[in-house]
């Protein structure tokens, strides 16, 4: 089973991904800090990371650098409010497999989870 992380400060968008992801038949790990997905990313084999911007703790760019610097390569789902960050972000961060500008609709997200979980698979 694939498992995703989901980082995110609002509940609302946490408990929507969590729901439709795991009735996708992934397994979701949701959390509301940046410092929490740190420690998770670096602790736990994930497949995805669905990492929002702006959270109360440590900013999504900055946990997105800290794990890009211990050397984890994991896809990740850019949320941001500002969409007019995405090239930016690439600059900065390298790669990123998706962007999803919030307000979002689930079925764009999950069908763009499955495209990244599916060409990972292939890729390994």
């Amino acid at each position: 089973m694939k498992k995703i992380l989901v980082a995110d400060d609002d509940l609302n968008i946490r408990t929507a991904l969590s729901e439709a992801l795991s009735e996708e038949g992934y397994e979701v790990i949701a959390v509301g800090t940046g410092g929490e997905a740190l420690k998770i990313a670096l602790e736990k084999k994930l497949d995805l990371l669905i990492l929002d911007i702006k959270m109360p703790d440590i900013h999504g760019i900055d946990v997105l650098k800290r794990l890009r610097a211990k050397g984890k390569t994991l896809p990740v789902i850019i949320l941001t409010a500002f969409p007019a960050m995405e090239k930016d972000m690439e600059i900065q961060l390298g790669k990123i497999s998706a962007f999803i500008s919030k307000p979002f609709d689930l079925e764009e997200v999950k069908n763009t989870v499955r495209g990244i979980v599916v060409e990972e698979t292939e890729n390994e």
